[in-house]
């Protein structure tokens, strides 16, 4: 266990470091954003299961605009088999991977952490699928549909983004066949 590295330091072993674990597994929570400024298209592989699929494009302006004050961003620090990663008592532990296989992604990640006085709990039903609050108008520049989504898919697409008042562009895949 790797508290044992903590005694040095006068802290009291895995029964200090442990409540910080709990502490950040119980009221941290991530979104993920690939980064890159064109489509990556092992991106739609990894991360779809069927063409009736979309993504977002925004940036780092509208994403924090969008969402709350608390969140916080970090790009995601990519290590090879032989570095370290941070200890999961660190924050830094939600922003780091290793490299292979997960470079492609090129990751940013939003963190929200609720206040102090709230926390989650596994076994409750109501903590799961917990929203953060995003305004999808300042949020959302575009949406782009997946190579292979049907004509069908698209105009469900279109037709929610009219009813949401939404005035987007709804763009074809770069990676459409022509």
């Amino acid at each position: 266990m790797f508290a044992g590295a903590f005694a040095d330091l006068g802290l009291g072993g895995a029964a200090q470091i442990l409540p910080i674990q709990e502490s950040n597994r119980n009221r941290t929570f991530l979104h993920c954003w690939h980064k890159n400024e064109q489509e990556n298209p092992r991106m739609w592989k990894e991360y779809t299961t069927t063409a009736d699929s979309i993504a977002l494009v925004t940036n780092l302006t509208s994403l924090f605009k969008a969402t709350p004050e608390q969140c916080r961003g970090a790009e995601v620090h990519y290590v090879e088999e032989d570095q370290p990663l941070p200890e999961l008592h660190s924050l830094a532990a939600l922003v780091h991977k290793r490299r292979d296989p997960y470079a492609f992604e090129n990751e940013f990640r939003l963190l929200y952490q609720l206040p102090p006085t709230e926390s989650i709990s596994l076994d409750r039903a109501e903590d799961y699928f917990r929203l953060v609050p995003a305004d999808p108008g300042t949020l959302i520049h575009q949406v782009i549909f997946h190579p292979a989504a049907t004509p069908e898919f698209k105009e469900r697409v279109r037709v929610d983004l009219a009813k949401a008042k939404l005035e987007l562009p709804a763009s074809d895949s770069s990676l459409a066949p022509s």
